[in-house]
């Protein structure tokens, strides 16, 4: 058996390339075999882009699934009387997507479906829920469903959220192989939402809760893969007495080659980090005179910071 159906979604997608923008994942994930993608408008060219010149508006994910292996586990589940168990397959299979693209992707203002049993029917039916009679699709639900009783459930739709195509095969590669995200993914994602909504004191601390992380765990594997440290001495060299300010002034530039200290501007991560510091032990709020320019512009040093060291520490 195969059901299929569409999310609204709000979204649109950027690449350098125009064929970047067509993607599709098809994964088993608990012996159910699920295969997405997004539908949208053509692709848009943007001249005056400077990398990402291709744009394309989405406005569905599509997402199918099916049995594996002559299993009926599917038609077991549509054939119940209990539909709460298909229900939880919509939710949970669309929300895995979700997840991974806010995450992986960093798509801070993506959030994922919140919805209870009670809106069953509403969901069948706006997302045009659909299972293959031989080889024709057939709505699972009779769409003579009172329309005017669907605001609650248009009102938890998505607003418009971009997606840099760039990280598809970190989107991907989660998905295939069901990776939890690390800790300072979620707190840099964490921290960019925290920019979009202009709470920039959360943002600050986030991203420097996530620097610290993954700055440790790189640390780590650098000095007992490389340097041959045991782990006791890993430890020492490591304590709270060597701190993360000391730790970005000398030691990654003896690290990290040239062409990754291009791509992040250590001056004003440390910037940041005395930021941090302003803010949990003096004052609580951010210095004075730190334009918003100067913050998003740390902020995103910061991140790209993370970034290069999580590549690295895996």
């Amino acid at each position: 058996m195969k059901i299929k159906w569409e999310v609204p979604i709000n979204a649109l997608l950027y690449a350098p390339k125009s064929d970047m923008l067509f993607v599709e994942l098809t994964h088993n994930y608990k012996g159910i075999l699920c295969t997405y993608r997004f539908l949208g408008d053509d692709p848009e060219y943007f001249e005056a882009a400077i990398d990402e010149k291709y744009m394309r508006t989405i406005k569905k994910l599509e997402i199918i699934i099916s049995d594996l292996d002559g299993s009926n586990k599917l038609f077991n589940i549509v054939s119940s009387v209990n539909k709460e168990k298909l229900f939880k397959i919509l939710i949970d299979t669309s929300n895995r997507f979700i997840r991974s693209v806010r995450n992986f992707g960093l798509v801070a203002p993506l959030k994922e479906l919140s919805y209870n049993f009670s809106q069953y029917n509403y969901i069948l039916l706006i997302w045009s829920v659909e299972i293959l009679n031989e080889e024709t699709w057939m709505p699972l639900l009779d769409k003579s469903i009172d329309r005017s009783l669907l605001f609650n459930v248009y009102s938890n739709l998505q607003s418009l959220v971009n997606i840099n195509m760039m990280k598809w095969n970190d989107i991907e590669e989660a998905m295939l192989q069901d990776i939890t995200p690390s800790p300072e993914i979620e707190f840099t994602t964490n921290a960019l939402e925290h920019l979009i909504n202009k709470n920039y004191r959360y943002a600050v601390v986030e991203s420097i809760i996530g620097l610290e992380i993954v700055l440790t765990r790189f640390l780590t594997k650098y000095l007992t893969s490389s340097k041959g440290f045991s782990s006791n001495r890993v430890k020492d060299f490591l304590s709270t007495e060597f701190g993360l300010y000391a730790k970005l002034s000398g030691l990654l530039d003896l690290i990290l080659n040239i062409d990754e200290l291009q791509l992040t501007d250590l001056e004003k991560v440390k910037s940041v980090v005395k930021w941090r510091n302003h803010i949990v032990h003096r004052t609580g709020h951010l210095p004075e005179g730190v334009s918003k320019e100067q913050l998003l512009d740390g902020v995103e040093n910061v991140i790209s910071l993370i970034t290069i060291l999580g590549y690295k520490s895996k």
